[in-house]
């Protein structure tokens, strides 16, 4: 059975589908050290960028439910742009606590960008979502902007962060699907991109393979990531966390025969080794 019993902690959580809220993660603890923390990744419906989104608010809910009922939790940093497009609203009436989202950048993108036309690189999911069209029409007056959907990049993120050594296979199908979707803007913009705005948390860890081929190719393109924009506005906004420096990592169940007696999170020292390896 769950322990009834809450801890003397109070940690800010961040949540994605998997290992690219790390990212936020260390924006976050960069700025607050002493802030004590749990990482929680859904990594039993990785992707979810592939996932209906009811299927994606429902996992939301659970899994902010157990948080709280577990951890105790001061605040919650939704680290994961597919999940803030389908979900965040129904996690700020389901719950009191702030809960943080976090979205694609493109607004600074459109404010660096001297062409006035931006790239996006999303989740399928994202860009079908009414939250991000809504989003990217408010800039549309100031800017060309032109989103593709990235599915490959995730999978390749994960298997990235996994690998103890490196993987010349793996780096390649990096290389593949970065040039093709760097070409794939340039195309749809006539080469007037300028700058690209990464829109999924996953991505900012393709910086060096993005950047590597856009050097080579002699592109004028800059990235924008919100990692530490997203990590400074949560401090702000949430208040109440305790000050231990302690960091706790779960990952999801993959079966849950029965709610009430299994939990669905668990310690996860993989993600923990990932998160101190990715630092």
């Amino acid at each position: 059975m769950k322990s009834t019993s809450m801890p003397d902690t109070r940690s800010i959580a961040v949540f994605d589908s998997g290992s690219g809220g790390l990212t936020v993660l260390k924006a976050l603890r960069a700025l607050a050290p002493e802030a004590d923390t749990v990482y929680c990744a859904d990594t039993a419906y990785l992707p979810y960028g592939n996932k209906v989104p009811a299927v994606i608010e429902q996992r939301m809910l659970d899994i902010t439910r157990e948080l709280i009922e577990r951890e105790n939790i001061a605040g919650l940093i939704v680290a994961c742009n597919t999940a803030t497009a389908l979900g965040i609203e129904t996690l700020r009436k389901a719950f009191e606590i702030p809960i943080i989202g976090i979205e694609p950048g493109i607004k600074p993108a459109v404010e660096l960008s001297k062409n006035k036309c931006v790239g996006v690189f999303a989740t399928e999911a994202t860009i079908a979502s009414e939250r991000f069209r809504t989003f990217m029409n408010s800039y549309q007056k100031l800017a060309e902007i032109y989103p593709v959907a990235c599915p490959s990049f995730v999978p390749l993120v994960e298997r990235l962060l996994l690998s103890a050594t490196v993987d010349s296979e793996l780096i390649a199908e990096i290389e593949t699907a970065v040039a093709y979707h760097v070409e794939q803007l340039r195309e749809v913009s006539n080469g007037e991109i300028d700058v690209i705005a990464l829109g999924c948390t996953h991505y900012p860890i393709l910086i060096k393979f993005i950047t590597e081929y856009i050097n080579k190719k002699n592109y004028n393109i800059r990235l924008i990531a919100t990692s530490i924009p997203v990590s400074k506005y949560s401090l702000n906004e949430i208040k109440l966390f305790t000050k231990n420096g302690i960091a706790n990592f779960y990952e999801t169940n993959k079966i849950i025969k029965n709610k009430s007696e299994t939990s669905i999170l668990k310690m996860s020292d993989k993600l923990q080794a990932k998160f101190y390896n990715f630092t």
